[in-house]
């Protein structure tokens, strides 16, 4: 039950190499401020628990080649990003969803420049969607294989979001 990090204030230059978290409650690494240069990169692995990242206001943010399986919420979750990469992740089993945007539209802003590439995402038909798009602007997805029983994306007042992935049954929903 240890969580990393539940940061309210500036968050910059933090790096995740090769690091293991298990079984915790309520989000892992959460900033609910502005984060720059924050990386979860080259081996992490994440698994039951109930929710992984919630990134607020991420600015050339990455996640890339690792895990994150078996959350009872969440995997990603980021809102009104300025520069967040996802690539080379394996997800599984996440019952809320794997990448999801939770800007609020009626906060007036958006997310922008998000990219996400050469993903898997496995999940049972009960998770919603793979991937939820809302409030963005100059988004994209390619090359990702979208492997389950719901929905690959979901797009929610969204501009420039483009989509290019495999999904083995519906692709995108509006």
């Amino acid at each position: 039950n240890i969580r990393c990090a539940n940061a309210t204030s500036y968050f910059q230059s933090y790096y995740f190499v090769n690091c293991n978290a298990r079984r915790w409650a309520n989000t892992f690494f959460e900033t609910t401020s502005i984060s720059f240069d924050v990386h979860f990169d080259a081996g992490c692995m994440m698994e039951a628990g109930q929710n992984a990242l919630a990134l607020g206001l991420p600015v050339a943010c990455t996640v890339t080649n690792s895990v994150i399986e078996g959350m009872s919420g969440y995997a990603i979750t980021y809102k009104f990003a300025r520069g967040l990469t996802v690539s080379g992740m394996y997800f599984e089993d996440n019952a809320l969803g794997d990448v999801v945007d939770i800007s609020d539209p009626a906060g007036g802003s958006y997310s922008e420049n998000v990219v996400l590439f050469g993903n898997y995402h496995d999940a049972p038909s009960y998770t919603r969607y793979a991937v939820v798009w809302q409030n963005c602007q100059n988004g994209r997805s390619f090359g990702s294989l979208i492997n389950r029983g719901g929905v690959g994306h979901y797009l929610i007042n969204t501009w420039h979001v483009e989509i290019d992935d495999r999904s083995l049954l519906s692709d995108v929903t509006n």
